[in-house]
């Protein structure tokens, strides 16, 4: 079938317009138009409308618009590929190939200001397919992780201006680096290798950004990846074979010396969104459940999944889950941990469901994006 959106007149109507004023409670949807779903497969929409992304005030309940700027986006990334900074003023978003289209040499990333009224203030040049995007918490670095050429960009971030100032080697192309997480003391970074089943782990001092040699070895196809807000732990997100396999999730002690994997957990079809709440007592992980398959197929389901795990000590206890929207990518807690919001590339919608710490659930609010949600980041 064809999954095709039309943007539609008079967004603000569908949700709480808020005033242009940025908020440190912000998160940023970054939204795919030039891909859909056929027969399980990414295929190329004929005269797309441009992609966008979108932010919203995470203070409100639902969450309220705060505005929606064009710039590139990608499904073929990880729901990594858009950052928002700490102070909620600045957020950038790559243009990574999605492997269905014709992408340039080297593609490109976004700088946007949330002071105001969202708008792109410059786009300039990363490596390869950029894919996941990261801020450290003071907000003048910003680390790229390059799919397609095996490297980290790492730009410096002064006065909404991005400057290049290293390319950073981390191995061959075919290592297809994904997702990128800075910890909490802008000290530490991890970036998933999907194609070499492996983490790396960055070291940052100052503006010098370096490689560990050691390499962390999650599960088959590491993809999205999260450190908990108190700086403790790492979920990484198995993606599996190619085949839609029960995939996992792999919890990093990040105390340890050396850091290491301490646990693996069975989770279902691709978790490829995850998020820890704002307490890192639970974590969120958007299970794609063989939603975007072959209708029919033997991995098949009508929905994707959220299951929120209690997280103690690195041990993952399941303790709810819900029906979520086709083909899920990114997802995210709100500041109190009471909401906790998903989004779909085919549904094309930012899903907002009730969490009381003991029950997850469809809270009915359904924010439209009018195209694939396919990356999402929150401020806080």
């Amino acid at each position: 079938m064809s999954l095709r959106w039309s943007v539609l007149p008079g967004l603000a109507a569908s949700v709480l317009l808020l005033s242009p004023a940025a908020s440190a409670q912000v998160i940023g949807v970054a939204v795919d138009r030039s891909v859909t779903s056929q027969g399980g497969r990414m295929t190329p929409v004929e005269h797309p409308e441009p992609d966008s992304a979108f932010f919203f005030d995470a203070s409100a309940n639902p969450p309220g618009l705060l505005g929606e700027v064009q710039a590139g986006a990608s499904v073929g990334g990880p729901p990594a590929s858009i950052a928002v900074s700490k102070d909620g003023k600045l957020a950038i978003v790559s243009d990574g190939d999605g492997g269905t289209r014709q992408a340039p040499a080297n593609g490109h990333v976004a700088l946007i200001d949330l002071s105001g009224q969202p708008r792109v203030v410059e786009t300039v040049e990363a490596g390869a397919s950029p894919g996941g995007v990261a801020i450290t918490p003071n907000g003048t670095l910003a680390l790229v992780a390059n799919r397609g050429s095996g490297t980290i960009s790492v730009f410096s971030i002064d006065t909404m201006h991005l400057k290049l100032l290293d390319t950073l080697e981390v191995g061959r192309p075919n290592i297809q680096m994904g997702g990128i997480a800075v910890s909490p003391d802008g000290k530490l970074a991890l970036v998933t290798m999907s194609g070499a089943n492996g983490v790396a782990i960055l070291d940052i001092k100052g503006e010098r950004v370096t490689r560990r040699p050691e390499m962390l070895v999650p599960g088959v196809r590491p993809y999205d990846v999260r450190i908990s807000p108190d700086g403790k732990w790492a979920a990484v997100g198995n993606m599996g074979s190619a085949n839609p396999d029960i995939d996992s999730v792999s919890i990093v002690d990040l105390t340890a010396d050396p850091i290491q994997v301490v646990n693996t957990v069975a989770v279902g079809i691709e978790p490829e969104g995850l998020a820890f709440s704002p307490d890192s007592k639970f974590l969120a992980v958007a299970v794609q459940n063989g939603s975007q398959t072959v209708v029919g197929g033997p991995f098949y389901h009508k929905n994707s999944k959220l299951i929120v795990y209690g997280f103690d000590k690195g041990n993952l206890t399941k303790v709810s889950q819900a029906d979520a929207g086709v083909w899920t990518q990114g997802a995210a807690f709100s500041p109190d941990g009471k909401q906790i919001y998903v989004e779909s590339m085919t549904t094309g919608t930012l899903q907002v469901f009730d969490w009381d710490g003991q029950t997850v659930k469809d809270s009915g609010h359904s924010i439209p994006l009018h195209g694939g949600g396919a990356a999402m980041a929150v401020s806080y």
